[in-house]
């Protein structure tokens, strides 16, 4: 008999992020397609690279990724820690 996992709601980025930072993470998805990452493990990466750019956007004036320096990917992880937000 055949079990069946119960699925987590689908994700939805909405709100507005920076046009370079879309750039750069549909390049990152695409080379991870080449490279022959399963379709699952790709929209992982994808909801959770436009997080990350919506909270540049939002909370970090807008951010460029290329720009980020490590204290900035450190203060974005502690944010998705507090208040339950991973």
């Amino acid at each position: 008999m055949a079990t069946f996992e119960k699925r987590s709601k689908r994700i939805k980025v909405e709100g507005n992020i920076n046009k370079n930072n879309e750039k750069l993470i549909k390049g990152f998805l695409q080379a991870k397609k080449i490279a022959g990452l399963s379709e699952k493990t790709i929209y992982v990466y994808k909801c959770d690279l436009y997080t990350w750019s919506k909270y540049l956007h939002d909370e970090m004036d807008d951010l460029l990724i290329k720009d980020c320096t490590e204290d900035d990917i450190m203060e974005y992880i502690s944010f998705r820690m507090e208040d339950n937000h991973v």
